[in-house]
């Protein structure tokens, strides 16, 4: 199962960067104590220049590892740093984004020391980049800098649910179908066969529990698509907003190894000359 470390207090931060700040043995003494979210700088309600946010900026932080957890996938994730970001982990590169508004993550089990403390450095640039969206066009608003979302690393199994797109057909129907597109994570990149469990809960009740064997490939990445029949729901409407969790596990010769949920509900759109529908209702 997954065992996530928030990494969200503590710190070190400078309002520029060199190079230097990247070396694991920086003295990081004289850098500001931070908490995640975090703005490179602070401004007043109006009147100010928008320069003053679009600057270079260095993050430090570090993180003890157990020696037990070598060989599990870590998963270093990171869900929203304004505007680019470059990542090192003991002096290391790991990953790069360009995008304020989207999470990113990467595989750093290969950078890791266990059983030892680790460096994690951020590298931080807020200025508006053209190669960058918004930005090289017309923008009304102000991004602002900085590491301003949630941090976190996350130890995992070697098969992991990475997603799960639920659709709902013939909702209008008695019987009514599930059509998932499930994709899964394979960081063994080792062919084998999982044992998937659904479970479709409401308010923790289960209303449908099914079960699927699929056979893993070589791939990194894999997607899966799982119909269901389903009866005995209620439909989604915006007087009866009833909703329901997707429950997914994966067993791997009877453990479990992996769970996520997703919820979803069971209702249809149309948009036709006459007006909008849901659930053919006008």
């Amino acid at each position: 199962m997954r065992d996530v470390r928030h990494l969200n207090f503590d710190w070190k931060y400078s309002p520029k960067f060199r190079q230097e700040f990247v070396d694991s043995g920086f003295d990081d003494s004289k850098f500001e104590v931070v908490q995640i979210p975090h703005a490179n700088t602070e401004l007043p309600y109006n009147n100010f220049d928008e320069k003053r946010y679009q600057f270079e900026s260095c993050y430090r932080k570090k993180l003890y590892v157990e020696s037990e957890l070598e060989g599990k996938p870590a998963i270093l994730h990171f869900e929203g740093v304004m505007t680019y970001a470059k990542v090192f982990l003991n002096g290391y590169q790991v990953m790069e984004h360009k995008g304020g508004y989207t999470p990113f993550k990467a595989d750093v089990s290969r950078y890791l020391k266990y059983g030892g403390e680790n460096q994690l450095v951020v590298y931080v640039d807020s200025s508006e980049r053209k190669e960058i969206p918004p930005f090289g066009y017309v923008v009304d608003y102000l991004t602002y800098g900085g590491i301003y979302r949630e941090v976190w690393l996350e130890f995992t199994e070697q098969v992991i649910v990475e997603n799960c797109h639920v659709r709902t057909r013939n909702v209008l129907s008695a019987e009514k179908l599930l059509d998932l597109d499930l994709y899964l994570t394979n960081f063994a990149q080792r062919t084998s066969t999982v044992n998937l469990v659904f479970s479709v809960l409401k308010e923790d009740q289960p209303v449908l529990t099914f079960q699927e064997v699929v056979d893993l490939t070589e791939d990194s990445y894999q997607q899966f698509n799982i119909q269901r029949a389903i009866s005995g729901v209620e439909l989604w409407d915006t007087e009866n907003p009833n909703l329901y969790m997707l429950d997914v596990k994966i067993n791997n010769h009877g453990h479990l190894i992996d769970q996520s949920s997703f919820r979803f509900g069971f209702r249809q759109v149309e948009f036709k000359n006459d007006g909008f529908f849901l659930n053919a209702q006008l």
